[in-house]
């Protein structure tokens, strides 16, 4: 099978391997023409399609000729992402997007769920391929060289059951087939064929063996049809055929249905291996920024943008979806994110000039997420900017629009920034002799639908500007305050837009609190569920009230030195950070609402201080940990520990669409092993540990690595520091692997700044976990506040789904691929069957079962605007509504 593996960005930039890619398929459709290649895998994503016409506009006829014809294949990805980095919502997008690029330039996505080269598979991977009617999967890293995985097919099953033909690649990769290495001159046997046969048919469970012909940003190559026919001559017994990956996984899969019983089955993730080749788990840590600025995206898209657009759609029938320009803006967004998920990218491995450019991506990404919110916003709620403007300013009605991100109605503590007016700013040439009159607002009232003052904490206040746009006005520029405040909110409606109003009134009486306030002392906080204390070292005491646990020594730093590169880390010597030289702690916010102190410690062997903010809001079960510090070495490893208090009994994390147990021990390295396993591993929200008496969880937000230890103590990485790309000295991994460079901006001189918060709670959350998404929701997903200064209106508050039933967790809403449907998807993260339902109004007629790709599976009853179903053991449910 003739391929190239094209990394779209890795040691070079985008823009240079843009232009080899152009001259490549050039040669590439050349050679398919005049009849040298019959076939060519341009790698297993759709971005080398958008590439290549960019480069070459003209060559979209000839393009789509060859993918039409299917000499060329391509897809099914849209680019070949980290699958253990990224959210399971944005392997879906990518899969969508693959597909929908595919078909835009006039070929048929291939149907194998080609991932070559990812630093390990989470175990969700067969069913998301179920979810796309792709039965095959090709896998590499991560899995081989242990006892019963010496082969090369395999059943490999998904949380739910859904299952993949696994064909795993030998331990040479996607390079096993490279002519040069195994051919020479006539015979082939002087240049290694006997050696590539025995490889082959020793792995070998079917007839049909596979030698990929390729190689990193490769050509084809030549010779080839000279070399298969050599190969016919010498070998009697075996026919030769210059094929796809297409035919290759359709005869498996033809074989594997008659030898079903003869393939043994595979479970779970895909992460050791480390006797067949490197796995490469470091990167969880490597270059934490990029993590960091992937999470709030992805959140963005997936629990802003998309469900407040179809929630427009629903508010006006369906009229605003079927205008192209909302799905179609989503889908943009979702590419621009997507160019920073291939594994090289994501993974932090590439050079710095390749990581410079994701950083102005993943901003992009936020403006367009923005910029999709904000409109959205309006079109649901029937504001219309242009109408506001000839209105005038004494019309507008101040309010702050309120979206929940839940599918379940919320109340508690949010913050919000509100703009109050101080002056009319003039633009212009007749700007230059007019000073602008600004007045000073007075104190903020925020009322909810019935009128009532609104508990309201403030927090900061900044002067600065605020523009009111529409279609076919110059923006009005104003001067403004902007208040950074805290608000308590009650039964904010699922998925729903709510508008609180906003005036200035002069000082008076509090409004009444609807919960307990949090109150503050020089080293502690409180509020109705729980007691924390400052100690002496500058770590946390924890209680739960109601329970009486309790946790010590929460937020303690492990810094050491980190000898490693990009792919692997490389601890070394003991903790720089056991006692500080210098604690001092301070209140930042008294309550009622929010209570946080500052906590600054000093060690000054080890050349850092990190500044510790803990907060707890009124009514909350979770406390928020920030941190800052100022990284100046080029070689560090910065952890922050959380205790359990006692010996560990199981670590859960938070994976692609539920829950991951992993063992509790880690494994140690064998003889043969090629790299040291790493003991730590990547979760996507949180990870869980539990002992006999107790359990406790960390929430991150954008920190995927963390170690779990058997004394029960959760470490979660914040900063990994290295200046290359790969070393070839490391004893964890002995050789490069990837090409040295240096990477200076790896050392990550400067500001690190980290968000995560825990919880306390009894040993059975990490099976029924309903707490625990409640509370992952409260600090990554919090409802959202955006300001409108000229409403002609308030009217009632929109109201979308309403998810109900134990174990099932929200995951998209989204506008439908086609059409004016809306998807909604949940999972049911317990190991059994629970029912749920979605309450969804009367605005729809319809309810219809679809695959994870949007195709109908089936109708699902709905009754007065009530759907329910039931979801299997660990099932991902998607409806589409009408």
């Amino acid at each position: 099978m003739p391929h190239t593996h094209w990394d779209r960005e890795w040691y070079h930039t985008a823009a240079r391997f843009g232009l080899r890619l152009a001259a490549m398929v050039d040669d590439t459709m050349s050679r398919l023409e005049d009849g040298n290649l019959p076939a060519f895998l341009l790698d297993g994503q759709g971005i080398v399609l958008d590439d290549y016409l960019a480069m070459r506009p003209e060559a979209g006829p000839r393009l789509a000729a060859h993918l039409g014809a299917g000499r060329l294949e391509c897809g099914p990805w849209y680019v070949l992402a980290d699958n253990l980095l990224v959210s399971g919502e944005a392997l879906i997008r990518n899969l969508l997007e693959g597909r929908r690029t595919v078909r835009r330039h006039g070929g048929r996505p291939m149907k194998v769920g080609y991932a070559p080269d990812t630093f390990g598979h989470p175990g969700i991977l067969p069913t998301l391929f179920a979810g796309f009617g792709i039965r095959t999967a090709v896998t590499w890293r991560g899995f081989g060289g242990e006892n019963s995985q010496e082969k090369d097919l395999y059943r490999w099953l998904g949380p739910d059951g859904s299952e993949s033909v696994m064909i795993h690649l030998p331990p040479q990769g996607y390079e096993s087939g490279r002519v040069g290495e195994w051919m020479s001159g006539a015979s082939g046997r002087a240049g290694g064929w006997a050696a590539l046969r025995a490889l082959l048919e020793g792995r070998a469970r079917a007839p049909h063996w596979l030698i990929l012909n390729g190689a990193d940003h490769h050509a084809p190559q030549t010779g080839l049809r000279a070399a298969v026919r050599a190969l016919s001559r010498i070998e009697r017994d075996c026919r030769f055929v210059i094929g796809s990956l297409g035919d290759y996984s359709k005869a498996v899969e033809a074989w594997a249905r008659r030898h079903a019983d003869e393939l043994p089955v595979v479970v779970g993730e895909l992460r050791r291996g480390q006797r067949a080749q490197w796995v490469l788990q470091g990167t969880h840590g490597s270059r934490l920024e990029l993590k960091q600025a992937n999470a709030g995206c992805q959140r963005l898209l997936e629990r802003v943008a998309e469900p407040l657009a179809a929630l427009a759609g629903m508010v006006d029938g369906g009229r605003w979806m079927v205008k192209k320009a909302p799905r179609d803006d989503l889908h943009a967004a979702w590419r621009t994110l997507l160019e920073n998920h291939p594994h090289d990218s994501i993974c932090g491995t590439s050079s710095d000039a390749v990581h410079r450019e994701m950083i102005t991506r993943f901003n992009r990404c936020g403006v367009m997420g923005d910029e999709i919110v904000q409109r959205a916003a309006d079109a649901a709620i029937g504001h219309d900017p242009d109408a506001a403007r000839a209105a005038g300013r004494e019309t507008w009605k101040p309010a702050l629009l309120v979206f929940n991100p839940a599918p379940r109605p919320r109340s508690g503590i949010f913050e919000a920034d509100v703009a109050l007016f101080a002056g009319d700013i003039s633009v212009g040439p007749g700007s230059a002799g007019r000073k602008p009159r600004i007045r000073r607002p007075r104190s903020l009232v925020v009322r909810g639908a019935d009128g009532a003052a609104l508990a309201v904490q403030e927090l900061s206040r900044e002067d600065g500007y605020d523009r009111i746009e529409s279609p076919h006005y110059y923006p009005d520029c104003d001067a403004v305050e902007w208040r950074r405040v805290a608000i308590a909110v009650d039964d904010l409606p699922p998925l729903g837009l709510t508008a609180l109003r906003v005036e200035e009134s002069v000082a008076g009486r509090r409004s009444k609190l609807p919960l307990r306030p949090v109150t503050a002392t020089d080293f502690g906080l409180e509020n109705e569920a729980l007691q924390l204390r400052v100690e002496s070292d500058g770590t946390i005491a924890l209680l739960d009230r109601a329970s009486e646990r309790s946790a010590h020594g929460l937020g303690a730093l492990e810094c050491v030195r980190d000898a490693g590169d990009s792919y692997t880390s490389a601890p070394r010597g003991a903790n720089l950070t056991p006692a500080p030289d210098a604690v001092a702690v301070r209140v930042v916010r008294e309550g009622p609402l929010v209570g946080q102190l500052e906590v600054v410690r000093r060690w000054d062997d080890a050349d850092i201080e990190v500044t510790m903010r803990v907060r707890l809001d009124a009514g909350a079960r979770h406390l928020v940990v920030t941190t800052d510090f100022w990284n100046v070495h080029p070689d560090r490893r910065v952890r922050l520990a959380f205790p359990l208090g006692e010996p560990l009994r199981r670590v859960v994390a938070d994976g692609a669409f539920g829950p991951v147990e992993r063992p509790l021990r880690p494994v140690r390295r064998r003889p043969g092993d090629t790299e040291a396993p790493d003991p730590c591993a990547p979760m996507q929200r949180y990870v869980s540990v539990a002992g006999a008496s107790g359990g406790l969880t960390v929430f991150t937000d954008g920190l995927p690595q963390y170690e779990a230890r058997t004394d029960g103590t959760v470490l979660v990485t914040l900063l990994r520091s290295f200046t290359q790309l790969s070393r070839r000295d490391l004893r964890e991994r002995p050789g490069h692997a990837g090409w040295p460079t240096f990477t200076p901006d790896g050392a990550h001189i400067g500001l690190v700044r980290s968000r995560l918060a825990v919880m306390l709670h009894d040993p059975e959350s990490l099976d029924a976990r309903d707490a625990l998404e409640a509370a992952a929701d409260a600090f990554l997903a919090p409802p959202i506040g955006l300001m409108r200064r000229a409403l002609l209106a308030l009217g009632p508050a929109s109201r979308g789904p309403e998810l109900k039933g134990k174990g099932l967790v929200f995951s998209a809403m989204k506008p439908a691929e086609a059409g004016k449907g809306v998807v909604l998807r949940c999972y049911n993260d317990r190991r059994e069957a629970v029912r749920g339902a979605w309450h969804v109004g009367t605005a729809f007629r319809t309810a219809t079962r679809c695959r994870l790709d949007e195709t109908p599976i089936g109708k699902v009853s709905m009754g007065r605007g009530v759907i329910a179903f039931e979801a299997a053991a660990r099932e991902v449910v998607t409806i589409l509504v009408r």
